[in-house]
């Protein structure tokens, strides 16, 4: 888990991947000739040893490459330091460093010590053979330990030795690149006749270590479920136009075109190329890769491809932009549910070596899970049954984990891939409550038997005490926190209300707004967003009422709306219990907010109407209050550290999460994580296909286009601008292109 190694891809998730070649995997692995190796769910670690240094090394992250692996000591110290700005050795930039636990570290350095023993023993000449120098090569390993375990309980303590993912160091570079399968194999298997020879007939009562068997997967018992699994694939390929030699990728296209045109059917070519390419690589793109910049997919450049843009296409665009994962999540979720559904099977024979009872392993997990499901639906958290909705679809229930064994991994045709069956949502459960409070949006306090408060309940309360708070929060910075916590620290025993539109403004909406002030509020001590109630204005804004609430009506007989915040006290309060008291906040910079009051105590004389005035935080701009605006506008011009000092001191290490994963900005020249994922599998450039095709059809054609797009020749009198042609051109390409992608093998 972690470290450099990343994860091996499911077969879903390589766009390049036939269907043909998948129905092929599943043959394979029915009729009982799959060979692979038990996945492990322990701690990852790249190890090696060092002849010139006389010691095991062992990388981490990146600081550790650089260093070309740090010994057990060194290691030790830099897991167990705490530093809010430690600089990366490469960059020299800050980041936040946090402690490792310390029966991690144990585990780590038990690990190390193992594995020195094991190359001290060996002959001189091996050591430079397997080793080289100082530590040219690195070995892809996995830490097992029951002190420091995931979610699966492992009985024995290993060093395991994967048999793929091993890699050289590259002194220019100052860091590895990996091996090839082929030489990773022949590693694994020298290294396990080493083991035989030098180190298995060792007397040891602590960590052993060892490369991962090599296994085969048992046949299905009844070929019903392979027919099954073939039966949906088929079904799902016919309704997407998809043969046997047309792969995963082509399925993605064709349905973003579907999306696309919906949504957008006027979109030109360029801009529609471009975004295409943005979707993918927003799904695709892993850590440590050039950005979205540098390729020319930034949300700017997308828009400036489009000649005459409105504001609505604007905001189509970047709603696409915005709902990109889920998006290509969606159309992958069919395919997804048939490969899962067949791992689940293929994996109810499979035992961990790792594990001594099996059996009762999985029954603990069982345990495990049903407590967990049943606690989430007796909450009255919305976002934690969504979670748990979301991972039954796959689990469907406790009685279905029928393995201890985290997966099974193995190669096939290039690429090394992964069976996980039932173990990613039961992960994801047990993380839930393992880590309170990581998710947004589900309480931390989740599994500690409190109901926390739904939103948009009723106009009621214990008391007779109502808060109302206006305001567009959109998105809610410090000022909005401030405004907030004050209030409340106030009136503490009044029911507090947020009033606030739904409409967005510049792409910010309701939803991203209130994930972004869960979290803030998250550091304000008791005060958290299940506490608020929201009285939202909807879109087409609320009705007018006069003083008996009745709807108000123009001149031609029309009800009248209004999006303003203070129509939606107003209409509150009529709604109000008798001789309630009303208490609404304003800032000490903008008390017009009070002003409604007069209207409602002349609608309502029974209600004792107050203002509550809070003075504002300072804004960016001496002189000025906080501007909600002015923080949109650092997340339009990908400015993260503009944006930064507009949320409270607490909440400085979600920034970037927020800034990106919630409001979905782009950080111009953004530091990458000081631990980017080497994974197995990378997927290739999908969006470049599109390039590629144009040059294809335009080489049959002799060098020119013929159909729809195709432009005649010009005399010299014309007087088109050329470039504007050119646009209309590939504009005309748009259907043979694509109708090109969907109707040929074209590989990924």
């Amino acid at each position: 888990m972690g470290g450099r190694a990343g994860h091996m891809s499911h077969l879903y998730d390589d766009p390049g991947l036939t269907f043909g070649k998948l129905k092929e995997v599943f043959k394979l692995a029915s009729e009982g000739n799959l060979q692979g190796t038990e996945k492990t769910d322990g701690q990852n670690i790249s190890i090696s040893y060092s002849v010139t240094r006389g010691e095991a090394v062992a990388i981490r992250n990146d600081d550790h490459a650089y260093k070309r692996g740090f010994n057990s000591d060194d290691l030790m110290a830099y897991m167990a330091m705490v530093n809010p700005s430690l600089k990366s050795l490469r960059t020299g930039k800050p980041r936040k460093k946090r402690e490792t636990p310390a029966h991690v570290r144990a585990a780590y350095a038990q690990a190390m010590a193992t594995f020195e023993e094991f190359a001290q023993r060996l002959p001189p000449e091996l050591q430079l053979a397997f080793f080289g120098q100082d530590a040219d090569i690195f070995y892809n390993a996995e830490v097992m330990s029951a002190s420091s375990r995931n979610a699966i309980n492992y009985d024995v303590e290993a060093l395991l030795i994967h048999r793929v993912g091993h890699e050289a160091y590259d002194e220019e570079k100052q860091n590895t690149v990996g091996l090839s399968r082929e030489e990773a194999e022949e590693k694994a298997r020298e290294l396990e006749a080493l083991l035989e020879q030098f180190y298995n007939n060792i007397e040891r009562e602590e960590m052993a270590l060892q490369v991962g068997a090599v296994i085969t997967l048992q046949n299905l018992a009844t070929g019903a479920f392979y027919d099954e699994a073939i039966i949906r694939l088929d079904k799902l390929m016919s309704s997407s136009g998809m043969t046997d030699d047309k792969n995963i990728g082509q399925l993605i296209i064709h349905n973003l075109e579907n999306i696309v045109s919906q949504t957008l059917p006027d979109l030109n070519f360029e801009a529609r190329k471009l975004l295409y390419r943005r979707i993918y690589a927003e799904y695709y793109d892993v850590k440590g890769g050039p950005s979205k910049r540098s390729r020319g997919v930034h949300t700017q450049a997308i828009l400036n491809a489009i000649p005459d843009r409105t504001p609505e296409v604007e905001a189509a665009v970047k709603q696409l932009i915005a709902n990109a994962k889920p998006t290509v999540k969606d159309i992958l979720a069919p395919l997804e549910d048939i490969v899962h559904d067949f791992s689940v099977e293929m994996l109810r024979s499979l035992e961990s070596a790792f594990i001594i009872d099996n059996q009762k392993e999985v029954e603990e997990l069982r345990k495990k899970i049903s407590h967990i499901i049943q606690t989430v639906e007796g909450s009255h958290s919305d976002e934690a049954k969504e979670f748990l909705a979301q991972q039954m679809r796959k689990l469907k229930g406790a009685e279905n984990i029928v393995t201890a064994a985290e997966g099974f991994v193995f190669d096939f045709d290039g690429h090394t891939y992964k069976f996980t069956g039932n173990f990613a949502p039961v992960n994801q459960l047990l993380g839930l409550q393992n880590f309170p409070g990581s998710r947004p949006g589900i309480p931390a306090d989740l599994f500690d038997d409190l109901a926390p408060t739904s939103l948009n309940e009723a106009f009621t309360n214990n008391g007779n005490e109502f808060l109302f708070i206006p305001g567009g929060f959109k998105p809610p910075h410090k000022g909005h926190v401030h405004l907030i916590a004050q209030a409340i620290e106030r009136i503490p025993n009044a029911k507090p209300y947020l009033v606030t539109g739904e409409t967005p403004r510049d792409s910010v909406t309701l939803q991203q707004s209130m994930e972004v002030l869960r979290l803030l509020l998250r550091d304000e001590g008791a005060l958290g967003i299940d506490d608020l109630s929201i009285v939202t204005i909807p879109k087409g804004g609320l009705v007018i009422l006069d003083e008996d609430g009745r709807p108000l009506k123009n001149a031609e007989g029309k009800v009248r709306f209004s999006n303003s915040p203070l129509q939606g006290i107003y209409n509150s309060a009529l709604g109000l219990p008798k001789k309630a008291i009303l208490y609404i906040v304003s800032s000490t910079a903008d008390r017009k907010h009070g002003d409604i009051g007069l209207s409602i105590k002349k609608a309502r004389p029974d209600l004792i109407v107050k203002t509550l005035a809070i003075k504002p935080l300072p804004g960016t701009t001496p002189g000025e209050k906080m501007s909600a605006s002015d923080m949109r506008r650092s997340i339009l011009d990908g400015d993260l550290e503009k944006f930064k000092t507009f949320l409270p001191d607490g909440a400085q290490e979600k920034a970037e999460y927020i800034f990106t994963r919630i409001l979905g900005g782009e950080p111009i020249d953004q530091e990458e994580e000081e631990e980017p994922l080497a994974e197995s599998f990378r997927a290739d450039d999908l969006y470049g296909l599109i390039d590629e095709v144009i040059e294809e059809i335009s080489a049959m054609g002799g060098g020119a286009v013929q159909g729809p797009g195709s432009r005649p020749a010009r005399d010299e009198d014309d007087s088109e601008n050329e470039e504007e042609s050119l646009i209309r051109e590939k504009e005309g390409l748009v259907g043979e292109v694509l109708n090109y992608l969907l109707n040929t093998g074209a590989t990924l």
